[in-house]
């Protein structure tokens, strides 16, 4: 239970070691950020994402910069706040990588895509994005899907589908091979 783990944090640390349950703590309070901008988790409301704030203050986590980053691009995007969200973008995609960035940017940049004005400051957030990618598959899969997302009008979770997300093709060529 996740309460009991807080509740308990400082035992836990005695017997497991900090390390491990900071990256226990981050990946409970990261997945459940991860689903609810990926809209999978419909219950949550702004003032959840708050209250998880709250509780992460007092510890010191190892990645605490990319959780609070998380967060407020979160409230951002559940009050709709595109300016908010946008700066908030602008901050924390520099703080993630990879899998991370994958998970955050998808509906996120999504949804600044349809909302924003100014084209060149989204272009700017997936150039930000992409710097901080490593995996160079996921770089390609990154621009692929984001260029079809805007060619087909489709959201970005589809094309992922399309393109055989289901971790069957390994590359972005055997992607769009799949997809034809």
């Amino acid at each position: 239970n996740f309460k009991y783990l807080i509740d308990h944090r400082e035992a836990f640390i005695q017997s497991l070691g900090k390390k491990k349950i900071d990256n226990k703590l981050y990946s409970i309070y990261y997945n459940r950020l991860s689903y609810i901008l990926k809209g999978y988790d419909k219950k949550s409301k702004v003032e959840d994402v708050v209250h998880m704030k709250k509780e992460i203050e007092p510890y010191k986590l190892e990645k605490k910069k990319e959780l609070l980053a998380c967060i407020k691009i979160t409230e951002a995007y559940m009050e709709k706040d595109v300016k908010g969200l946008y700066a908030s973008c602008k901050k924390g995609f520099k703080l993630f990588h990879d899998d991370e960035a994958m998970n955050i940017a998808f509906p996120v940049l999504k949804y600044l895509n349809s909302e924003m004005k100014e084209k060149n400051k989204f272009q700017e957030l997936v150039n930000l994005l992409l710097a901080n990618i490593e995996n160079e598959s996921l770089k390609e899969y990154l621009v692929v899907i984001m260029i079809m997302s805007v060619a087909l009008a489709m959201d970005a979770f589809a094309v992922a589908i399309t393109l055989g997300m289901d971790g069957l093709a390994h590359t972005v060529r055997d992607r769009l091979k799949v997809s034809i």
